[in-house]
């Protein structure tokens, strides 16, 4: 099934909170042009916490966003479950770098399009309050 990217970005304001209850829909605010002078390009709300089962949904979401390719993926250990060291994305492998030096709120994501991203990381119970 291919992902279902949301994404709603208002000139007031950085970041539109949509949250779906969809397992198959990526729930993924992204700013459109990336900008090294923020914390963050972003915020991500995975359905759980099974790094194996959410990353490439994120992943191809990430791609089609910013029409580039995902090579690596940082995150922190202590927040995953089922971490793989890579994984298969259109026809490469992505490498994941799991590492307590790492944000546990965030996941690092370096693509070939816009350099280093980083997404703010909800939790995968967050409703729409929390979460904005």
């Amino acid at each position: 099934m291919t992902p279902q990217l949301l994404y709603r970005i208002r000139p007031s304001t950085p970041f539109s909170v949509t949250v779906m209850t969809d397992p198959h829909v990526v729930r993924l605010n992204l700013d459109s042009v990336p900008d090294s002078r923020r914390t963050v390009d972003g915020m991500w709300w995975p359905s759980s916490r099974d790094a194996a089962a959410e990353l490439p949904r994120l992943i191809a979401a990430v791609d089609q966003r910013l029409g580039g390719v995902t090579v690596r993926v940082d995150l922190n250990p202590d927040v995953w479950d089922d971490i793989p060291r890579d994984f298969p994305a259109r026809g490469r492998l992505v490498e994941v770098n799991d590492s307590r030096d790492i944000d546990s709120h965030l996941v690092g994501l370096t693509t070939t399009s816009a350099g280093h991203t980083s997404l703010l990381l909800m939790a995968p119970g967050a409703v729409n309050a929390s979460a904005a």
